[in-house]
């Protein structure tokens, strides 16, 4: 009994210590779980450092083996193997584990993952291998020989043999950031479309090819009707991954692949997304001349106006991105992303984050979990902070809310321009951000009351300041009828105005509503231009200096009305956005070209010799006009 009681003083001392060691342990433990989180992120850092531009996994497809990269870019017993990377889609065929038992995936070995099951009625275990075989084909080493048959390449980059599958794996997040190293570096890829026939794609292949030899419009009838809209209604057009994926293309075509890929065409028979892409930008180009000149004013091989059925060709070419793709714009991208299907509400960040050279949320810290509200924060934030200039070059083609205007959306409409190549954010083969924007302002996001902001710093000047200057040479007899201009004067302009669908444009000449109406330059640009002095105090109406600091022959600026004009030091500004403008640093011209926006003009005419040194460097952005300002913009 007196042993019993003095075991309870000894229980109640032990509990007690332990119950004061719990924090501190708990303390510990926390310290060893972010130590280790620490090490793999470093760990993962350090092996992207020795990968370079290389997967960390290859499919040998011979023997159906997926093998990890090893230090010297060694895959399994082979040195640096050239690869092609494969384009589909699966996720929303995708069979959890108990439905269709008897389906089975197909054969990898090398992996320590359960590779997907897909619904045979998107396609089958053997479809899948015959496409791998396809994919190895080899055009860079020619045509094969009637006796040694197709040269090949043995391996390949494929997503459920190369990306593991199982969640929460450092490893797999971080090659899904690298996707635009991956595509950049494939010898070729190939885009498989399981649900076209290999007839299909043969027949709109051979009219896309026939019809860009072809001015007379008795075909294109029966390309949509028959051949494109049914090529464009596969799944392929419509994830978002792929979308991505046909962007990150960079130098290599785009095999198109049927479902049964071993009796598609071969060689020079093929359809490459590139097809596509010409197909577009030639008859957009038409329709655009035709639209803007009329038959009489431009001379073209059409034997009538385009019909309502190119014009519906068209219009599914743009719904489903390949405008957005041709136009290398990431803005476009971003707008043409809002018509995909995501899988998974993360993927509308992870799955366009590598067109911008991004790696965000898991991606770039594998050892954490980030909310869809916190991807894009995180998205949005880059996207201001790396491509100012880039970020602001479009127009809203529905009234945005103030304080939301800083940042593209579905209605965005990117700047069109055949000279300001610079608009591709990114090196496609190194997945990283250009430096040829070289922009002239610093943006980023900001939040104020739990509401997140556009924030600027970066030289300002007022509006009326750069129209002044631009018109008086503008209208200046000796510019005005020089040999130069001439005739074409009235369908120039030195300042053009790009402005936003808002409560603020309603009193424009220009206004037409909803949607996007560009103002041809010339006449209408500056009677645009004059409605704004009007209708805005000119102390307010102000244009940010975008850039670019290489610009030949442009600068752009972001259009600005300030909110509330505040005299006090200190205090916050804020600043609605109307739009960006552009003017001219150098003139170029050609009189042979009624599209002065022409790539391939020759003659280059400096500003005339009259015109003053103080203007040449206040259209530079460098003159005492322009005043180092910050504020707060939406």
């Amino acid at each position: 009994m007196q042993g019993a009681l003095l075991e309870k003083p000894r229980l109640r001392h032990r509990v007690r210590m332990q119950l004061e060691r719990w924090p501190l342990r708990a303390a510990y433990a926390f310290s060893r779980a972010w130590d280790k989180g620490l090490d793999s992120t470093r760990r993962l850092a350090k092996e992207e450092d020795r990968l370079g531009n290389w997967p960390r996994r290859l499919l040998h497809v011979p023997s159906m083996t997926s093998y990890e990269w090893r230090p010297g870019n060694w895959y399994g017993p082979h040195l640096s193997p050239r690869y092609n990377a494969i384009s589909y889609t699966w996720g929303r065929w995708s069979l959890e584990k108990m439905r269709m038992p008897s389906v089975e995936a197909i054969a990898i070995k090398g992996v320590p993952w359960t590779i997907p099951r897909v619904d045979p009625k998107h396609f089958t275990k053997e479809e899948f291998e015959a496409a791998l075989r396809r994919a190895t084909r080899d055009r860079e080493r020619g045509k094969p020989s009637e006796t040694s048959g197709a040269q090949t390449l043995d391996w390949v980059w494929l997503d459920v043999a190369c990306i593991d599958q199982r969640n929460y794996v450092p490893g797999s997040a971080a090659e899904v950031g690298r996707q635009a190293q991956i595509f950049g570096s494939a010898s070729e890829v190939y885009i498989w479309l399981p649900g076209v026939n290999p007839l299909a794609l043969h027949a709109v292949g051979q009219t896309i090819k026939e019809r860009m030899n072809m001015g007379a419009e008795a075909q294109i009838h029966d390309i949509i009707g028959d051949h494109v809209s049914r090529l464009l209604a596969n799944p392929w057009f419509s994830s978002l991954w792929t979308l991505q994926e046909a962007f990150l293309l960079g130098g290599a075509d785009g095999i198109f692949m049927p479902q049964d890929a071993d009796a598609g065409p071969r060689d020079g028979a093929e359809l490459n997304f590139n097809d596509l892409i010409g197909f577009y930008v030639q008859h957009s180009a038409l329709l655009e001349k035709h639209t803007l000149n009329g038959m009489q004013s431009y001379t073209t091989n059409w034997v009538q106006a385009p019909t309502a059925s190119l014009k519906h060709c068209l219009g599914l070419m743009e719904h489903v991105g390949i405008s957005a793709v041709s136009s290398e714009s990431g803005i476009a991208i971003l707008t043409a992303a809002s018509n995909r299907v995501a899988t998974k509400d993360e993927d509308r960040v992870y799955g366009i984050q590598q067109v911008f050279g991004f790696r965000l949320g898991v991606t770039a810290n594998p050892n954490a979990s980030f909310t869809r509200a916190e991807l894009d924060r995180q998205f949005e934030h880059a996207l201001l902070a790396t491509y100012p200039l880039l970020s602001q070059l479009h127009v809203f083609t529905e009234a945005a809310p103030f304080g939301s205007r800083w940042r593209p959306n579905a209605t965005s409409v990117a700047r069109k321009s055949s000279r300001f190549q610079s608009l591709l954010p990114i090196s496609p083969l190194s997945g990283t951000p250009h430096q040829d924007l070289d922009p002239m302002c610093t943006l980023s996001t900001s939040c104020l009351d739990g509401e997140i902001w556009g924030h600027f710093t970066g030289r300002v000047c007022e509006f009326g300041s750069l129209a002044m200057r631009l018109s008086r040479i503008e209208q200046d007899s000796r510019w005005k009828h020089s040999r130069v201009v001439g005739a074409d004067f009235d369908r120039l302009s030195m300042l053009e105005v790009h402005l936003d669908v808002s409560d603020l444009s309603t009193g424009s000449p220009e206004y037409r509503g909803a949607g996007h109406h560009p103002v041809p330059p010339g006449t209408r640009q500056r009677a645009l231009t004059q409605w704004l002095l009007e209708a805005f105090p000119a102390k307010d109406l102000c244009i940010l200096l975008l850039g670019p600091k290489l610009s030949l022959s442009r600068a752009f600026g972001l259009l600005l009305l300030r909110q509330n004009h505040n005299e006090t030091p200190g205090a916050l500004e804020y600043w609605h956005r109307l739009g960006y403008c552009e003017w001219w640093r150098i003139l170029f011209l050609n009189k042979a070209s009624e599209n002065y926006e022409d790539s391939s003009l020759v003659d280059k005419q400096h500003f005339p010799s009259w015109t003053s040194s103080e203007d040449l460097k206040f259209f530079d952005g460098v003159s005492m006009d322009w005043v180092e300002t910050s504020g707060y913009f939406g």
